[in-house]
Order: C-alpha cells, then structure tokens, then sequence
C-alpha cells in the first residue's frame, strides 16, 4: 500500500473513534475501533471494531450500520481526499 492510502487508512481509524465518541448518540455498549482495512481501489473502507459487553455486539453494529453514512459525511468534513470511501463495519473475532 502507497504512503497516501496508509496515510488515509490512519486518519480514518482515529477520526471514526473520534465521531463514536463525540457525535454518536445511544450506541448500546463501550466500542473500540481495532483497525481499518482499505480496499486497493480505495472505494472501500472495512472498519473492525470490538465491544466490551460481548452480549450488545449485535445491538452495537446494527447502531453502527444504521449511522455510517452519517460517519462517512462527518469524515468529508474532516479529511480531504478526492474521494471518501464507503465504509462498513465488522465485529472484530479477537479473543
């Protein structure tokens, strides 16, 4: 992966953990953003997370689905880049 797209990918991971903190309402559970994979066109952003109460993993990532446009908006506004990537979140399967 190029500098810029490496460059891209830890913006994004620390801007989204930012917007979960600071402009997401009602998410039902602690959420950590564990990283951030990009596609090669860079059309495409795959976001892992992690919540602490394994129970409300399911409640956490439907919250998050339902608002990632909303997150793709507020990053436009954070990032300048050519082209936001559409995002999407996964349940990370660290254990």
């Amino acid at each position: 992966m190029n500098k810029q797209k490496d460059m891209l990918k830890r913006t994004i991971e620390k801007e989204v953990a930012n917007i979960l903190i600071k402009d997401i309402e009602n998410i039902p559970g602690f959420v950590t953003v564990n990283g951030v994979l990009l596609s090669e066109d860079g059309k495409n952003v795959l976001i892992s997370i992690s919540v602490l109460e394994k129970d409300k993993e399911e409640a956490v990532l439907k919250r998050l689905q339902s608002a990632k446009e909303y997150i793709r908006h507020l990053l436009t506004k954070k990032i300048k880049t050519k082209s936001m990537p559409k995002i999407d979140f996964v349940i990370s399967k660290e254990d």
